[in-house]
């Protein structure tokens, strides 16, 4: 770039050459710094950048692979899995149940009483929920691990928020991804497990659970 440069003041017209002399000012060009790019030099690299980047998207185009599928447990399924649970206790005559359906995280999807349900069984079946759905067994089977040798437990029932007692069951498709667990409590343990089996049977086909 061409700028304007002041002469020294020191300079006596007895010394400046006659061309100065004309003229206090003259024409120089000053020297770059180190490092500073000239804006057409960074111009023109852009440009080659984008053509580069043209050609390489026109002639070698990125296939774009279908991202996986995990299933997961819908607001829907939980409502289909509750009506059969319900269905089950009053078809039944059994005294009236909490019904407590967990996603894959453990994290209360739907909670359901019916009318007259024992109040701690409310506790008790989100207990049994959760359990399940943070394992792939049911709350009876991880009982039965537990006291496999009674007098030496595993002490499984001492973990805070786990339950080793029927009525909780997990929900598990046939390619054996868990998607959440159901906790049944209200009538006996071997009843709340039957309520909690109706209610993954009622989406066995949706899903294809085993």
């Amino acid at each position: 770039m061409i700028f304007y440069r002041k002469l020294s003041n020191n300079l006596t017209e007895k010394s400046m050459t006659p061309s100065l002399l004309s003229s206090k000012f003259t024409l120089a060009r000053i020297p770059k710094k180190n490092g500073a790019f000239d804006s057409s030099q960074a111009a023109g690299k852009k440009l080659a950048i984008h053509l580069i980047c043209f050609f390489l998207f026109a002639f070698f185009p990125i296939s774009v692979l279908p991202m996986p599928q995990k299933p997961y447990l819908t607001l829907d399924m939980a409502n289909l899995i509750a009506d059969a649970c319900e269905q089950k206790a009053l078809s039944e005559g059994w005294r009236k149940v909490n019904i407590a359906i967990y996603d894959e995280g453990a994290n209360l999807k739907l909670f359901r009483r019916q009318d007259g349900a024992y109040l701690h069984s409310v506790k008790i079946s989100q207990l049994k929920g959760h359990t399940s759905a943070g394992l792939p067994r049911s709350t009876r089977s991880l009982g039965v691990l537990n006291y496999k040798n009674p007098e030496k437990p595993y002490g499984i029932e001492e973990v805070p928020g786990l339950v080793i007692f029927p009525g909780g069951l997990p929900i598990i498709t046939r390619t054996g991804y868990q998607i959440g667990g159901v906790g049944v409590s209200g009538a006996t343990g071997d009843q709340d497990e039957q309520c909690a089996r109706a209610g993954i049977d009622a989406i066995r086909e949706q899903l294809d659970l085993e």
